[in-house]
């Protein structure tokens, strides 16, 4: 579980969030959100259609491949 600004950039980013998507905090924060999409799906637009998707009903669940990261 991560948190957004209206923008898409990383608010916040849990211990799950690192843990299923290998990201640490302070490599993610304050970076657009796009960054963990797939480049196909960026190109689709689907980051940019989640985050209107999260505006009009507050929230987004969504389930799919994301880019990993695995840091030592």
């Amino acid at each position: 579980i991560f948190k957004l600004d209206p923008n898409g950039y990383v608010m916040t980013w849990s211990a799950g969030s690192e843990r299923v998507l290998g990201y640490r905090a302070q490599e993610i924060v304050g970076k657009h959100i796009s960054m963990i999409y797939p480049e196909e799906d960026i190109q689709r637009g689907r980051p940019v259609a989640g985050l209107e998707i999260a505006t009009k009903t507050g929230r987004l669940d969504e389930e799919g491949w994301r880019a990993l990261m695995l840091s030592n």
